[in-house]
C-alpha cells in the first residue's frame, strides 16, 4: 500500500531531502513508495530544460531582495515558481509496480488532478501541447516529473491561494505571456491539506 503524508511548509532543500528518503527505502524494498503533500517557502526552481538567462524575467539580486530562493532542479520542464498557499504533490512511486509507462503516469497525474478541479466546480482542461491544467482564465496545475531506475519523484503543484503576482519573476514553462488562476480566485475554500487528503483519495483509488 502507498502511503502518504502531509509534511507542512518546507524549505526547497527540505523537500528535496524527503523525496530522496523515499526513494532510497523504495529502492531499497522497505517502501511501497509515499506520496508527499506539502507547502514551500517562495522559491523559482528550474528544471532540465531550464536556463536563468531565458528564464527569469528579474535579476537574482532582484530576486534575493524578494526573499525568493533559486535552485536547478532535476525534474523535467522550464521554470516554475512555488509559494505559500500553493499546493505541492510529490508521490515517489515505482512505475512498474503502478504498471504504468513514463507516459502513462504523467497522463494520469494531470487526469486526477484535473477531475479533481472539476469536482470543485471549476472548468478545468488539459493542454494538447504541454503538461498543465488550465482553466479559461489560465493555468492553475503544473507538472513535472523525475523517473530514474523505474521509481517516479519529484510532481504536481496546484494553485490554491497563493500569490499568482509572483509569476511574474520568471518565464513561466518558457512562455512569455502565461495568465495565472487559482482555487481561492474561484471562491473554493478548501485548504491545501484538505484538498492533499482528496488528490490523494483519488490517485489511489484504483491500486487499492
Amino acid at each position: 500500500m502507498i502511503d502518504h503524508r502531509w509534511c507542512g511548509t518546507l524549505s526547497y532543500e527540505a523537500g528535496l531531502k524527503a523525496q530522496a528518503d523515499v526513494v532510497e527505502r523504495l529502492e531499497a524494498g522497505l517502501s511501497n513508495g509515499e506520496i508527499l503533500g506539502l507547502e514551500h517557502s517562495a522559491v523559482v526552481t528550474l528544471g532540465k530544460r531550464g536556463r536563468i538567462e531565458d528564464d527569469l524575467v528579474v535579476s537574482k539580486d532582484e530576486l534575493n531582495r524578494l526573499d525568493v530562493q533559486l535552485f536547478q532542479s532535476e525534474r523535467g520542464g522550464q521554470a516554475t515558481l512555488h509559494a505559500p498557499g500553493q499546493l505541492v504533490i510529490y508521490p515517489c512511486v515505482s512505475l512498474p509496480t503502478l504498471k504504468q509507462s513514463v507516459r502513462e503516469y504523467v497522463e494520469y497525474l494531470q487526469t486526477t488532478t484535473r477531475d479533481l478541479l472539476i469536482e470543485q466546480g471549476i472548468d478545468a482542461h488539459l493542454a494538447d501541447d504541454e503538461p498543465g491544467v488550465y482553466t479559461s482564465r489560465g493555468k492553475i496545475a503544473y507538472f513535472g516529473v523525475k523517473v530514474s531506475k523505474g521509481i517516479a519523484s519529484h510532481g504536481i503543484a496546484i494553485n490554491v491561494k497563493n500569490d499568482l503576482g509572483l509569476f511574474r519573476l520568471i518565464r513561466s514553462c518558457g512562455k512569455d505571456r502565461e495568465t495565472f488562476d487559482s482555487l481561492q480566485s474561484r471562491g473554493v475554500t478548501m485548504s491545501t491539506q484538505m484538498l492533499f487528503e482528496a488528490w490523494t483519495r483519488r490517485f489511489l483509488s484504483p491500486f487499492a
